[in-house]
């Protein structure tokens, strides 16, 4: 069995990182996902995004938020 830990401590050392932003703004109308290709460290990293998109809410959960 892997130790979580071990990969958690070797996630800085990869050279390439697929990261998954979500957020939904104040009128939470929908949920906005960015996936992102980080490359590098400090300040030769670079990124480069993957593919976006934007979710609606449905209108009964809408309501409640």
């Amino acid at each position: 069995m892997r130790d979580v830990w071990t990969v958690l401590r070797g996630w800085r050392e990869a050279p390439t990182h697929l990261v998954a932003g979500l957020m939904t703004g104040t009128s939470a109308d929908a949920i906005d996902v960015a996936l992102v290709r980080l490359q590098g460290h400090g300040l030769e990293a670079t990124h480069e995004l993957v593919a976006a998109c934007e979710l609606p809410l449905a209108p009964a959960l809408r309501a409640e938020v």
